[in-house]
């Protein structure tokens, strides 16, 4: 069984979101199928950006929120699932609210494939921080719930250009500051890595695969180097392939405190106030000449 961290024992109506794009709500599943989390409701969202609006989504269609919803269903599960479409934190701040009334939602559990949204945006190789750095920013704003961060797949960025150097600073400084929680390994042998492997599958059946589960999956499974279990998702960057370095910290769940992860985030307050996706860029933009005058070389992992 998944030797989870955080003790969902006596927390209900739990939502897990989805905060980066993509198929970030799939690295929920294994927490979903946790059997401290038997009985309890459950909800899930997912930051989407071709997601064009706000709003519950039916088991029909092959977007990721669409296929997990379908999966859910053919599984006996009742839990609903909310696509986001790309947003400022305020315009972010009005759907988590109304997910949170619709639902009584108590807890919220951000999820995260990959560990850029641990990054401060003052990294060289801070990868896509932007979408995590929104989501995480409009979770904060709902009082009364307890929110967590918990990033699976460390490593399976390369395609984002994420420094994992950095990004192992930022972890240690966030241990500092009391917010690291704890971490867990998937398996092969656990239900809970099962039911993931099989709602990934289902998830990306004939559409497009997730870079960042097909790299965890084929971790957990013994693959090294450029192995991977899957065809069709290596990466290409200005025409040359990405290498892909498959490894066992891949399959690491890491949990974290969101308010202390948030705290060394460089764009969380100047993005606080933006309504629409516009909005933050152009926030962004009149950032990144004082983001570059602090900016931290990117550095190889000495090992």
């Amino acid at each position: 069984m998944l030797n989870l961290p955080i003790d969902f024992t006596d927390q209900d109506n739990i939502l897990f979101l989805g905060i980066g794009g993509g198929f970030d709500i799939y690295g929920a599943i294994p927490i979903f199928t946790h059997p401290s989390l038997e009985g309890k409701k459950v909800t899930f969202a997912n930051l989407n950006s071709r997601a064009k609006n706000f709003g519950l989504v039916e088991s029909v269609g092959d977007t990721p929120e669409e296929r997990l919803a379908d999966w859910l269903q053919k599984n006996g599960h009742n839990s609903k699932v909310y696509a986001l479409p790309r947003c400022g934190v305020n315009q972010m701040i009005g759907y988590l609210e109304t997910i949170k009334t619709e639902n009584n939602i108590k807890s919220i559990v951000c999820v995260d494939g990959g560990v850029d949204s641990l990054m401060t945006g003052e990294e060289e190789g801070a990868g896509t921080i932007i979408e995590d750095t929104i989501t995480m920013m409009a979770v904060l704003k709902i009082k009364h719930v307890v929110n967590f961060l918990m990033c699976i797949g460390f490593g399976t960025e390369m395609e984002e250009g994420v420094c994992h150097h950095l990004a192992l600073e930022n972890i240690a400084k966030i241990s500092e500051i009391g917010g690291f929680l704890g971490s867990c390994s998937l398996m092969t042998e656990n239900s809970q890595y099962e039911a993931y492997k099989d709602a990934c599958e289902y998830g990306w059946k004939d559409v497009r695969k997730s870079h960042i589960h097909t790299k965890v999956i084929s971790a957990v499974e013994g693959k090294f180097g450029d192995e991977n279990l899957y065809d069709g998702i290596d990466a290409q960057v200005g025409g040359v392939k990405v290498m892909n370095y498959t490894n066992p910290l891949m399959g690491i769940m890491w949990f974290f405190d969101l308010g202390k992860v948030m705290m060394r985030n460089k764009l969380a307050t100047p993005f606080e106030n933006t309504n629409t996706a516009t909005d933050v860029l152009m926030v962004y933009r009149q950032m990144i000449d004082q983001l570059a005058k602090t900016k931290r070389a990117r550095k190889p992992i000495p090992l």
